[in-house]
């Protein structure tokens, strides 16, 4: 696994406390078994927790709660992706382990995006402007949940994909419009490629088209057109042209970055300011991994992914990347679609 320190600063501190220690947190929230505010301190694990409490039956509270933000102490929404495995004509590669097939489709993908996006660009400086990237989308994104105003509306359209900014906005919409939502990366200390998902054929081949015939392994996601004759007819050259074909008619990148870092996440409601500090209905401070997933726009044709190769043949880019997913949030929707 790759893995790139993100500032110098964090390369002492990371070696200081370890990977694995988290750092300090403070969480507030309305208590499920009390009405009165209640204070705790875990000695153990120096870990400071404390709690604001009121009704908890108050609308403002069930609504903070709906937002789909995972917090520092909860469980990975997929803790082990169910990865697809080889189909029938690739069947050799079920014979090696698991974890062997996902580390190949890794290295596939990151090979095919170093060569059309610049050895020197993929992973160091991608995950460099990633984890820059990170932290000022969510800024931009807390600025539109809590204040949606024309701005922060058309930045948030630039950075994040269609089906996830569609999805957190109605989650919103459903909330009290009163509350204001605050996410921020106070600190990043590491930042690796955790899986790159390629999608190789034209759109069309994705839409259940009969006409098309789609294989997947691991990451990799292949549509092409269907063969004319049976599997035993069609003979290897036929099969590997019609795949070459099919390589070249759409190419779609996505990349889960995993950022180790400091992530907190606070939820307020203005109307409960006369009672002091509990106007603050959520708040989590912790060190936790944050997946982030970014993705490329749908090449069509593949080629189109470059644009040209400047002085020193590296490759020209003329598009942006995307926030495509946060904490798997989709991607744990679609596999339960599919169930």
């Amino acid at each position: 696994m790759q893995t790139h320190m993100i500032t110098k600063p964090c390369r002492s501190l990371h070696r200081t406390i370890g990977l694995l220690q988290p750092k300090a947190y403070c969480v507030r929230l309305y208590s499920q078994s009390t009405q009165k505010a209640q204070s705790t301190h875990d000695q153990s694990d120096g870990n400071n927790i404390s709690a604001t409490v009121d009704a908890p039956d108050k609308p403002a509270y069930k609504s903070a709660t709906s937002f789909p933000w995972l917090l520092s102490k909860e469980e990975p929404r997929i803790p082990s992706y169910p990865y697809p495995s080889a189909p029938s004509m690739w069947s050799l590669l079920n014979y090696l382990p698991a974890f062997a097939q996902r580390e190949m489709s890794k290295y596939l993908g990151t090979r095919m995006l170093r060569l059309n996006t610049g050895f020197s660009y993929f992973p160091e400086q991608f995950l460099i402007g990633a984890s820059l990237a990170t932290r000022k989308a969510l800024e931009i994104l807390s600025e539109d949940l809590t204040m949606g105003n024309k701005e922060s509306s058309e930045k948030l359209e630039s950075t994040f994909s269609p089906a996830l900014l569609q999805k957190l906005r109605d989650i919103r919409k459903e909330m009290d419009p009163n509350l204001n939502i605050d996410i921020s990366i106070p600190q990043i200390y590491d930042a690796t490629i955790k899986d790159v998902w390629i999608t190789l054929g034209t759109p069309r081949a994705f839409d259940n088209n009969r006409q098309f015939e789609v294989m997947q392994w691991m990451t990799l996601t292949v549509g092409v057109k269907a063969a004319k004759q049976t599997e035993e007819e069609e003979n290897f050259s036929d099969y590997r042209g019609r795949v070459a074909k099919g390589l070249m008619d759409g190419a779609h990148f996505k990349v889960d970055v995993e950022i180790d870092a400091d992530v907190e996440y606070t939820v307020s409601s203005p109307k409960l300011q006369e009672v002091g500090d509990a106007d603050i209905l959520i708040h989590d401070r912790g060190r936790r991994p944050l997946i982030i997933s970014f993705e490329t726009p749908y090449f069509e044709p593949a080629d189109r992914m470059v644009a040209g190769r400047d002085e020193n043949d590296e490759p020209i880019m003329d598009w942006n990347w995307r926030i495509a997913d946060i904490d798997q949030l989709l991607a744990k929707e679609a596999l339960e679609q599919e169930s």
